[in-house]
């Protein structure tokens, strides 16, 4: 979001108060640390408050001290930044010291007046260790509240494991909005498969029973078989690429905080859109077509596989603690 002022009855009295010289019997700070809360002041005063927060957070560094995370907040609020605002403000407040107790009053109208500006938003999912994201930004796991900046935000969910899902989010200020949110394993299933060991069944005692003969064509069907179901597993997996890239894309176009892709610079959540849309489309066209080629070979192959042969055929095949199926060619 663009940065926006504090109110103005806010500004003028943090300006008033927190310009103003430390009182009571707190110890001074050294001279060159009190000079540079003054620049910063006056830096805020003129509405420098960017390079102010930088001479603020220099001071932090140094001193600790929560006027100096108190004036962070301030800046902080001043350029729009509303969620670190209200974080160093309220841990300014808590952690008070003399400066800080002086000036409570303008403190608190200005920590209101950031929280205004902020509400929850709750993502459900059902994907373990989901965390959401906003502008690159972490801000916390699914399936509980998280403080965003009140309005129209866009966030991703992620999840190691899973496909990624942009959306878009309407948060009242001061409210909650909840959005569900169902995430894609990157796989069929999540889990790698489980092969079985080798089992030679000559050493295995068994029974054995006809199940259906092998056409003397066996190879053949088995191999346009194989290549049926291979095809037709890529080819769904293709459409399924193409539609999410599509999905994607559209996604893109349809949000307003996305500019033209050849913009010199995107939002990171436009970005990581644009790249995966451009990575699965061209994936999808490549599955599809590839798939289609297999289930054509595959069907030409069914067609043209010569008629049954006595010498082979399956047989269903038990033993102890297994069941399998074993194919007896006979010549």
């Amino acid at each position: 979001m663009k940065p926006i002022r504090l109110s103005q009855a806010v500004l003028v009295a943090a300006a008033l108060g927190l310009a103003a010289p430390r009182v009571g019997a707190q110890v001074p700070a050294a001279p060159s640390v009190e000079s540079r809360y003054q620049e910063g002041a006056d830096l805020r005063e003129r509405q420098q408050d960017a390079q102010a927060l930088a001479i603020f957070q220099e001071l932090y560094a140094q001193t600790r001290e929560p006027r100096a995370l108190a004036q962070i907040g301030m800046a902080e609020g001043a350029l729009g930044r509303w969620l670190d605002a209200e974080q160093h403000l309220s841990e300014a407040i808590a952690n008070a010291d003399a400066w800080v107790g002086a000036r409570r009053q303008a403190l608190d109208s200005a920590l209101a007046t950031m929280r205004a500006h902020l509400g929850q938003l709750d993502v459900q999912t059902s994907a373990q260790g989901a965390e959401v994201w906003v502008d690159g930004r972490r801000l916390g796991s699914a399936n509980s509240p998280l403080r965003v900046v009140a309005g129209t935000t866009s966030f991703e969910v992620r999840a190691a494991g899973y496909a990624s899902v942009a959306r878009v989010a309407t948060v009242p200020a001061g409210g909650l909005a909840r959005e569900s949110v169902t995430l894609t394993p990157t796989s069929a299933s999540g889990v790698a498969p489980v092969v079985p060991p080798h089992v030679d069944l000559a050493t295995v005692p068994s029974t054995t029973a006809p199940l259906v003969a092998a056409s003397g064509g066996g190879t053949r069907r088995t191999l346009a078989i194989a290549s049926l179901v291979v095809g037709g597993v890529v080819l769904a997996g293709g459409v399924a690429a193409w539609s999410y890239g599509w999905s994607l894309t559209s996604d893109y176009n349809n949000d307003p905080a996305c500019p033209a892709p050849e913009a010199a610079a995107l939002p990171a959540q436009c970005q990581s859109r644009l790249d995966s849309a451009r990575t699965m489309e061209p994936l999808g066209w490549t599955g599809m077509l590839l798939g289609a080629a297999l289930v054509t070979t595959g069907a030409v192959l069914l067609g043209t596989a010569p008629r049954e042969s006595p010498g082979q055929s399956v047989r269903v095949v038990s033993g102890p603690g297994e069941v399998g199926a074993g194919l007896r060619v006979e010549f």
